[in-house]
């Protein structure tokens, strides 16, 4: 995968990490909006509703195959009898940006989550990200400055697509890939997609690293998805 980068100043985020993320942003979203995609088997990623409150956005390397549930990420105080899986079946896939979605047949939340634009993401912002801790066996929400945005060149059997992504320091790990990446007004600009290991500099600790695809391409498919009728 090729890559272009653009970094924050050196001086800037010395700053920036100086100050830490502890003043995070501060907006809510429905419980039922984003939760975790599930086979038979277990828990295979995270995801979220958007659209006409029955899409369910992930990654194309969590969600490949056709039948899946979606669970929401419910309150502990809901009874055991209003907690609900839905299934939820694949209907469109695009491996080269990595991005599934996938369609309930019935309405999962009232208030899906809005999508925000991607370009206007900076080096240096704070955003926001959520996904399944498979630690902790729970959905986090954790908030980290943007480190770098570029464009990554993706090849999936050469069928190549150029998309965009940001970098950030924090605690993606297996289980978070699908999950929602929110901008300041609370709006997902990008979607969990990986993360490594990166050395510290000079016997400093590791840490870290995550790459978020961005949702250009989501906001497009959704527009089209939305003058549709449900079924």
């Amino acid at each position: 995968m090729k890559m272009r980068r653009f970094l924050i100043p050196a001086f800037a985020l010395s700053l920036m990490m100086f100050h830490s993320v502890c003043h995070g942003l501060k907006f809510y979203w429905a419980r039922e909006s984003i939760g975790t995609i599930e086979t038979k088997e277990g828990k295979v990623g995270t995801g979220f509703v958007v659209g006409n409150n029955r899409q369910v956005v992930t990654c194309a390397h969590v969600a490949l195959g056709s039948d899946y549930y979606y669970v929401p990420d419910y309150d502990k105080s809901a009874p055991q009898a209003k907690r609900k899986s839905f299934p939820i079946k694949l209907s469109y896939s695009f491996p080269r940006y990595d991005l599934s979605v996938l369609t309930a047949n019935e309405d999962i939340t009232q208030n899906p989550l809005q999508l925000g634009e991607f370009r206007r993401i900076r080096p240096g912002d704070v955003i926001t990200y959520v996904g399944w801790d498979s630690k902790t066996n729970k959905l986090q929400r954790r908030d980290a400055y943007v480190l770098a945005k570029g464009e990554a060149v993706n090849d999936v059997l050469n069928n190549i697509a150029v998309v965009d992504f940001i970098e950030f320091e924090g605690a993606g790990k297996p289980g978070w890939s699908g999950g929602p990446v929110f901008n300041s007004e609370g709006k997902v600009v990008a979607l969990m997609r990986e993360a490594w290991t990166k050395k510290g500099i000079k016997g400093g600790n590791d840490y870290l690293m995550n790459r978020a695809f961005s949702t250009t391409m989501l906001n497009i498919l959704m527009k089209e998805l939305l003058v549709r009728p449900k079924n």
